[in-house]
């Protein structure tokens, strides 16, 4: 259970020990808690010693009626995104991989366009809790998601999603590597890259799917390093709302092509995938065998909508959400918390594992 994670933490605070001359916790039960601390060993996110350790001295610890009220919220938004969107977008996309060969068109296409989806609310679900628990307990861990379907390139996705996974690659291999390869100029750049996310790939498990879902972040950054001087052109040529929004939805669509490896059980299903997800038949069939609630579906889809306009306000307008829901009357707070608690319970019975925990 959370191997990876605490691998990671190990070997980060192990080379910075070592090479960077951090001085080394001296106190056992301390480095255990690092190494250890329940809200994110199942799935992130993966801390630095250099921010956790020093806020765990428990003697000047206070309780904090604010910092309670803020990382409960944070806990109810997580389990709603992962209760009631997550996990019942997870039926589809669940059922489709279990069994790949036995659908065709509409159900792919369906698949295709939530599973990003799905992978999100359940992910940052998580995180959110992990982020809410440790407020409550007065730490303060790093938030792994900004708003990544906004971000305009394969790059900026990936600054933007599983934020701390991104930055230790970075910092402990892509940053190795180019140093020790500068000589080789640009094809040092490239080779760090491919390297980064090989690994990444397979982080994900021993399986050539991975493998692939890994090449596939390379050559679209790669892309993106010898192309960029040309996309500024582009930019200049079409209106900045439409290169924002084409930019936006094709990052979208990049990363659904990558799900589609990271779901499938082998490279047969994803090519299975592919070759039939254009064939576009059975559109009178209102359930394509997924055996989900049609208004369970209607309510995880809207509200799914629901949460990335409010990213949308808080990345393009500035809408500071959070402030503006603490300015309601407190019976108006209270009354959506009640019916927040309500909707999470009732769809927790679709409740499934959390997708990263598996790795």
């Amino acid at each position: 259970m959370g191997i990876s994670y605490y691998t990671f933490q190990g070997i980060s605070y192990l080379y910075l020990v070592y090479k960077a001359k951090d001085q080394p916790e001296k106190n056992f039960l301390n480095l255990t808690l690092y190494m250890l601390y329940f809200p994110k060993i199942m799935a992130g996110p993966i801390e630095r010693h250099r921010k956790f350790l020093p806020q765990i001295n428990l003697s000047g610890f206070k309780f904090d009626h604010q910092r309670v009220v803020e990382g409960g919220q944070l806990v109810m938004w997580g389990m709603f995104k992962k209760l009631v969107i997550g996990d019942t977008l997870g039926i589809v996309v669940n059922k489709v991989y279990a069994d790949v060969e036995q659908f065709q068109g509409v159900p792919l296409i369906i698949t295709f366009i939530i599973q990003p989806l799905q992978l999100y609310f359940d992910f940052s679900g998580y995180t959110d809790m992990a982020l809410g628990f440790s407020r409550i307990f007065g730490i303060q861990l790093t938030d792994n998601f900004r708003r990544p379907f906004f971000a305009q390139t394969v790059g900026d996705f990936w600054r933007r999603w599983h934020i701390t996974l991104s930055s230790w690659c970075n910092d402990f291999i892509y940053n190795r590597l180019l140093l020790k390869h500068r000589k080789w100029g640009n094809k040092a750049a490239v080779y760090a890259v491919f390297s980064s996310f090989l690994v990444i790939g397979i982080w994900h498990g021993a399986n050539w799917t991975f493998v692939v879902l890994g090449i596939l972040q390379g050559i679209a950054l790669t892309y993106e390093f010898f192309t960029k001087r040309k996309r500024v052109k582009w930019n200049k040529l079409v209106p900045s709302f439409v290169y924002k929004w084409g930019s936006r939805s094709l990052v979208y669509i990049f990363f659904s092509v990558s799900l589609v490896f990271f779901f499938s059980q082998s490279m047969g299903d994803a090519i299975h995938f592919f070759r039939f997800l254009p064939q576009i038949q059975g559109l009178d069939n209102t359930h394509y065998g997924f055996n989900i609630v049609r208004w369970e579906a209607g309510v995880a889809l809207s509200t799914a909508l629901l949460f990335l306009i409010f990213e949308w306000m808080i990345e393009d307008k500035g809408l500071q959400l959070r402030e503006w829901f603490n300015r309601l009357r407190w019976g108006y707070r209270w009354g959506i918390y009640f019916f927040w608690l309500f909707v999470v319970v009732y769809f927790s019975k679709n409740q499934m594992v959390f997708v990263y925990a598996e790795f």
